[in-house]
């Protein structure tokens, strides 16, 4: 679950009691000129937590050939799921009738809605037309303690408050806990965008959603990164992490323990806008576990960085307030394999660097300090063939035969979790 999370910014407060007062309680297209990025975030309401909120089935998209629902200035009644209430809820605004300013406390009480996390209203130009369109967070109170939610998508006024689109209709599937987290100008075209955070069960599980809602390309539609799946994205802020100019999606997932996963580490991520989509950029946390800082090290090798990884692997070895994840976890001892494959990559790196004579050095540490280990054993094949001049590449794969009779036994020495890198024989001497 999310456990804090971010006001969405409100800007030009004034200028809402203008666009609100006119087109009676619409948005009138004078709330700006084109080009401008104009939000206005208001209050949220507070609003009844009790009450069933029916089948949480995903919204269907709006058809745009359909005619606009018929303007009614009555308070329509909360059909069997709130969820599928968009249309319902469009031809209300159309009505003249709603109270927009307030967002709509009449319709929250009415519909039993829960409480939202972040702006339940948001009224900005996404699509760049002059005209701000209404943002609306909808979140059903279920019996289990869930909470299925949406954000639909109204047009403006002039418009009369089409129903656009919606946040099930962008991600096409079931959400919870559905928050507006964030709005900016994300891809430089002076509109805003907004970040949108859910969570999505199935199989037993969940993870949370990141949707970037844009009209960047003439209709709305979610711009965020295919298939990024968090476990807990903590609080979302937009602000230029990369110094391009533009405002990125900044966001964290801390370290959390999940069965199979392995020892957990926390990660910072930014979304920044490359012109045509979103890159995602990880930074993980300094490494609190053994385990963690080899594979650090292990990247710098994967670059040809033989510098940095020998200096990393070194010092991997000599940080004895590096945790132990399976002493910590009661399952024997992981530095026993960690520290002398620690020592042999590094004697890799530093013949991959030209110091040959380190290199050697750094095979015996392994090989005389961890003899009945695995990767000593495998350290001393090394050594031997640096003392008799064999090819570097004749003893990687003296070494990977070595280890695939093995296999069973290099398996468990590094089965660390799904949710960490994997270690492969044929990856030894890469």
């Amino acid at each position: 679950m999310i456990r804090r999370r971010p006001a969405v910014r409100a800007f030009v407060l004034a200028l809402a009691a203008l666009c609100l007062a006119t087109a009676g309680g619409g948005l009138a297209a004078a709330c700006g000129g084109g080009g401008d990025v104009r939000i206005v975030a208001l209050t949220r309401t507070p609003t009844p937590e009790a009450g069933a909120a029916g089948e949480a089935a995903a919204t269907a998209a709006p058809d745009p050939a359909a005619p606009a629902p018929r303007p009614s200035a009555e308070l329509p009644a909360a059909p069997d799921n709130p969820l599928a209430g968009g249309l319902l809820v469009a031809g209300y605004l159309a009505g003249g009738a709603a109270d927009i300013a307030g967002c709509l406390p009449e319709l929250a009480a009415a519909w039993r809605l829960a409480a939202t996390r972040g702006e339940r209203c948001l009224f900005a130009d996404i699509d760049g037309d002059g005209a701000s369109e209404l943002a609306y967070a909808v979140s059903a109170a279920a019996p289990g303690g869930e909470r299925p939610g949406d954000v639909w998508f109204f047009d403006d006024a002039g418009e009369g408050f089409r129903l656009r689109s919606s946040a099930r209709v962008l991600a096409n599937e079931v959400l919870e806990d559905v928050a507006i987290e964030a709005v900016a100008d994300l891809t430089g075209d002076r509109f805003p965008d907004l970040a949108i955070t859910a969570r999505v069960c199935g199989g037993g599980a969940c993870v949370h959603r990141l949707l970037v809602a844009s009209g960047h390309r003439g209709t709305i539609e979610d711009l965020a990164p295919a298939g990024l799946a968090l476990s807990d994205p903590g609080p979302v802020r937009a602000e230029d992490a990369t110094g391009d100019g533009l405002p990125d999606v900044v966001l964290r997932e801390p370290a959390t323990a999940e069965p199979g996963g392995g020892p957990p580490r926390g990660r910072g991520i930014v979304l920044n806008w490359g012109g045509l989509r979103f890159f995602e950029r990880y930074e993980p946390d300094p490494p609190r576990y053994l385990f963690h800082a080899v594979a650090d090290a292990d990247a710098a090798f994967a670059v040809g960085d033989y510098a940095e990884a020998r200096e990393r692997y070194e010092a991997a070895v000599a940080d004895t307030a590096l945790v132990d994840w399976r002493v910590e976890t009661g399952t024997g001892s992981g530095r026993a394999e960690l520290a002398p494959y620690a020592l042999l990559r590094a004697g890799l790196a530093a013949r991959r660097d030209g110091d040959d004579e380190g290199a050697l050095a750094l095979f015996a540490r392994a090989a005389d300090g961890y003899a009945a280990s695995l990767h000593g054993q495998t350290a001393a094949i090394f050594r031997e063939a640096a003392e008799t001049d064999v090819p570097p590449a004749e003893a990687c794969i003296a070494a990977e035969g070595f280890l695939r009779v093995q296999q069973a036994r290099h398996a468990a020495i590094w089965d660390y979790g799904f949710a960490n890198p994997e270690h492969a024989i044929g990856d030894l001497c890469r």
